[in-house]
């Protein structure tokens, strides 16, 4: 019967651990959320937040926090309701990257907060 009682007080003792775990995890998914949020905000018309662009860029120039990057005028676009919309027509997106980033490749951008966008990756999808 001790053995039962030990038993019982054990999976208890897990059980709270489990819990107290379950709770961490909730906190440090809400906190992805709002870092996302923050981010990649939101537009109007239910967009994601996450912006694209088709261009070709050659290689940056320079060496790290001396990088001269690519600079070009592009179209931006965001998804909106399964539909890849024009949020900028002609906006300033800068290439950062010291690889050139192929032929008219779709391209992952994010705001800089000013109305000028910065590739984030180097995609290998051509459009």
């Amino acid at each position: 019967m001790e053995r039962i009682y030990e038993l019982e007080r054990l999976v208890g003792l897990y059980q709270r651990r489990l819990d107290a775990l379950a709770a961490r995890l909730a906190a440090v998914e809400q906190s992805n959320a709002k870092v996302w949020s923050v981010s990649y905000p939101a537009t109007t018309g239910g967009g994601t937040g996450i912006y694209w662009t088709k261009g070709t860029f050659s290689a940056a120039t320079g060496s790290f926090s001396t990088i001269t990057p690519q600079v070009q005028s592009l179209a931006v676009y965001q998804d909106v309701g399964g539909t890849l919309t024009v949020v900028a027509a002609s906006a300033t997106v800068r290439w950062y990257f010291k690889d050139a980033s192929g032929t008219d490749k779709l391209i992952p951008v994010a705001p800089n907060g000013d109305g000028t966008y910065v590739a984030i990756a180097a995609s290998c999808t051509a459009v």
